[in-house]
């Protein structure tokens, strides 16, 4: 079972320094590259290496309230002070544990047709982000935890913002090995 205390945003347990992705030095090999500063759907990208098999294990969701949003790029203080939706997931492709997600949603950006964020459950949060339109998606901060690489980005929706942190796990690299060609 994953311990997810390692990828929550906004817990004190997490160490996690977090870079502009065009400022990381030294530079990530070629493979964490392609995966980490894809500006793409990630959801669409596992579905495809997957051939199809990928599912959304939610972990936890519910409302928060934590002064540590603060210290997050991409949200204003006010945005920040907020109470949060918080969403952990772990997306699944071929049967292993890919990534490790944490969304935070200020109850500022739950209006309207955002409100649906709520009731994602196990749907994919990516399917949604990129077929509204107009959506927006700030710069990309990366980092590394005990066991994973990690990005984040703030996407802005109709002007309000949705923060998502994707951390890769050992499993990504497992079902890219056993779906590569074999004359690769």
């Amino acid at each position: 079972m994953l311990d997810f205390k390692e990828f929550d945003l906004l817990s004190g347990n997490t160490k996690l320094r977090w870079r502009d992705a065009n400022r990381t030095l030294p530079r990530l090999s070629p493979y964490w590259d392609s995966w980490l500063l894809d500006p793409g759907s990630l959801t669409q990208r596992l579905k495809n290496l997957g051939n199809g098999d990928f599912r959304v294990e939610l972990i936890e969701q519910r409302w928060i309230h934590s002064a540590r949003a603060v210290k997050l790029d991409g949200f204003s203080r006010k945005e920040a002070t907020q109470r949060l939706w918080s969403r952990k997931v772990v997306l699944m492709c071929a049967g292993e544990p890919c990534i490790a997600a944490h969304t935070l949603i200020p109850i500022c950006s739950m209006r309207g047709p955002l409100r649906q964020l709520r009731r994602l459950e196990t749907k994919p949060l990516g399917e949604f982000l990129f077929k509204v339109p107009h959506m927006t998606r700030g710069q990309m901060k990366l980092g590394r935890t005990k066991s994973s690489m990690g990005r984040y980005s703030v996407f802005r929706l109709q002007g309000f913002p949705v923060l998502v942190a994707e951390y890769y796990l050992p499993g990504l690299q497992r079902v890219e090995e056993k779906t590569r060609p074999k004359n690769y």
